[in-house]
């Protein structure tokens, strides 16, 4: 299973660098249903992680679900919007930043300021209807291998006992404990 780097805080050269982005709950919660990628990316399963402290120099705080890509459109970006090849209309179509936004649980002004403009990216859709969107198929939602049981997860805001930390967890359904990012403490829920 491929995995898949979410960023825990905004990077430095973003106007809210070091600020918590809350992807984690974003996507558990379904307000953000895509992201923008480099790279070569396939529809399929894949497992979300963040970095614990520095991207690239420091150990993987692995998300407690996997992510289903139902999609994959090539984008162009550009200062006006970002243009894809939408399928089912056989043309080319553009979405302004406002409407890419939605998707991305971010508000315009903080996505714009996430990317370079003219460049290539990937968009990997995390919901059916997401990909629907974009021109792709709708597919059925599949858990691979999971019951229902399985699948149930909380949502909560955690602080830490040592560190005072305070972070928003997505956990399985009766955990009782979880890992602080920031110092690596068992904290009871």
């Amino acid at each position: 299973m491929k995995r898949i780097p979410f960023s825990a805080v905004f990077p430095k050269p973003h106007p809210l660098s070091g600020q918590h982005t809350e992807f984690q709950a974003k996507i558990y919660m379904g307000l953000k249903t895509t992201t923008m990628r480099a790279g070569n990316w396939q529809p399929g399963v894949v497992q979300p992680y963040y970095w614990r402290d520095k991207p690239y120099r420091s150990p993987h705080v692995v998300w407690p679900f996997t992510l289903r890509v139902y999609a994959v459109v090539h984008l162009s970006i550009t200062r006006n919007g970002v243009g894809y090849f939408h399928r089912k209309d056989n043309c080319l179509l553009k979405k302004d930043w406002a409407s890419m936004a939605q998707y991305e649980g971010l508000t315009e002004d903080v996505l714009v300021a996430w990317f370079p403009v003219d460049c290539a990216m990937n968009l990997l859709c995390f919901t059916p209807e997401a990909a629907a969107d974009f021109g792709r198929a709708k597919v059925e939602s599949v858990a691979y291998g999971m019951s229902e049981e399985q699948l149930r997860h909380e949502v909560s805001l955690v602080r830490c006992d040592v560190c005072s930390h305070k972070w928003v967890a997505v956990r399985p359904e009766g955990l009782p404990w979880l890992e602080c990012p920031n110092c690596a403490n068992m904290v009871q829920i």
